[in-house]
């Protein structure tokens, strides 16, 4: 029943969408509206990566753009997946998605640790996976595990970054139309 409501609050047909692991909606005040729905791109990342050539970085979601305002509840649904190793696609299917607030657009180069300059604290910190070349560290204190969540926009986001988990993007590849993201404002 709640995947019937949560298609039909984003505007899309089930038929349309791998419903498959979709989570019921958290307790929390009634959906207000859904802000779209955007793809998560399976080799880009914000995340430290190391000797990972094809790996691109994240492009963030324009809060300001789509309304959203501090103190605002952010709940993120997910469809579609990502492969994280094509030599063994059913086991490594995931829709598993890492996020950040920033106060702007920033990136620093792809081997730095601290990639989001302008990262803002939210949500439940979430140990990363290690680089996968060289086990290099990428966790960051200020992003949080997007996938069956719920967060409150903290004072200062203007900006929001997303990331496929994993610690190697080179060989990942979209799975049909790949990781959607169905973003809805509490």
């Amino acid at each position: 029943m709640r995947s019937v409501l949560l298609a039909a609050l984003a505007g899309v047909s089930l038929a349309a969408c791998d419903t498959d692991g979709i989570d019921p909606l958290p307790p929390g005040p009634t959906v207000v509206d859904t802000l779209g729905t955007f793809s998560v791109p399976a080799r880009a990342t914000y995340l430290r990566t190391e000797s990972d050539a094809d790996a691109v970085d994240a492009q963030p979601l324009d809060l300001d753009s789509l309304g959203v305002e501090a103190g605002d509840t952010l709940s993120f649904y997910l469809t579609g997946y990502a492969i994280l190793d094509p030599t063994n696609p059913s086991a490594s299917r995931t829709r598993d998605v890492v996020a950040v607030f920033s106060s702007d657009a920033a990136l620093a180069p792809s081997d730095s640790l601290r990639r989001v300059t302008g990262a803002i604290d939210a949500g439940e910190e979430f140990v990363t996976f290690l680089t996968g070349v060289s086990g290099l560290p990428t966790d960051v204190p200020e992003d949080f595990f997007a996938t069956r969540s719920s967060v409150i926009v903290p004072a200062g986001a203007r900006r929001l970054f997303l990331a496929v988990h994993d610690g190697f993007y080179s060989d990942n590849q979209e799975l049909g139309t790949g990781i959607q993201l169905i973003l809805l404002r509490r």
